[in-house]
């Protein structure tokens, strides 16, 4: 017999649920943003603070899903078991070969460590969902329609109603990019998101976050058919070139 499996955040003292879900258009902008996550949260936790934890979600994400003809999980065999230990354990060897051969902080951050609250299995973030779950929309799409990724969402619910206190942030980059049909229907994606999370589109509960390089004056007007909420309930600033 091989040991049980355990993901890696069961010993975290925060309840696991998250709190900020990144949507970007493609998978490209997730492995790019993905780097700079790892190199804030490092140095977060090389400062002392809390340890925070996040994972990137997408079809390139280790660990696939595995469901049985009538939607149930299929558990891992030994050998699946043995292979997902072995890719740990080989990511943290590369990432402390390189760190020994002097390689800067900022090559490091192309390489994933699991010690440092990276959840880089699927399956770690079925069980335990990270603080910060960075996806895209179409991956966002698949999960809310299957059984495997359902308590990722439900553990997020129960945080949200066990405190009045606790907001869901989502964060959504690039968002002129959804105009037209595209815009549309990832539109209908957050609302689903939203339902599923049992937030309205008015709770103070939920904080939403656009960024976009080239979003005009209408801004508002679009934030409000995009997210479903009051445009009088946003705050549009302008960055600095």
């Amino acid at each position: 017999s091989h040991k049980v499996w355990e993901p890696i955040r069961t010993h975290s003292q925060r309840t696991s649920a998250v709190r900020a879900m990144i949507l970007y258009p493609t998978n490209a902008l997730v492995e790019d943003q993905i780097v700079r996550l790892r190199r804030a949260i490092s140095s977060v936790k090389g400062q002392g603070g809390a340890q925070i934890w996040f994972g990137r979600y997408t079809g390139t994400a280790s660990g696939s899903v595995k469901e049985g003809k009538d939607g149930s999980i299929k558990g891992w065999s030994k050998d699946e078991h043995e292979e997902y230990s072995l890719d740990i354990r080989e990511r943290c060897a590369t990432f402390d070969e390189m760190a020994e051969q002097g390689v800067s902080e900022h090559v490091l951050a192309q390489f994933s460590d699991p010690r440092v609250g990276e959840l880089v299995m699927r399956r770690d973030m079925r069980e335990t969902p990270p603080d910060i779950l960075v996806t895209n929309y179409s991956m966002l799409n698949v999960m809310m329609m299957r059984k495997a990724e359902e308590k990722i969402f439900d553990d997020t619910r129960e945080w949200l109603q066990s405190n009045s206190e606790n907001v869901f942030n989502l964060v959504v980059d690039e968002l002129h990019l959804y105009r037209g049909t595209q815009g549309s229907e990832v539109a209908m994606i957050v609302r689903n998101l939203l339902k599923k999370l049992g937030l309205e589109p008015d709770s103070p509960q939920l904080r939403c976050i656009a960024t976009s390089a080239s979003l005009d004056d209408s801004g508002s007007e679009f934030l409000q058919e995009f997210f479903g909420v009051d445009r009088s309930s946003f705050m549009i600033t302008a960055g600095r070139p």
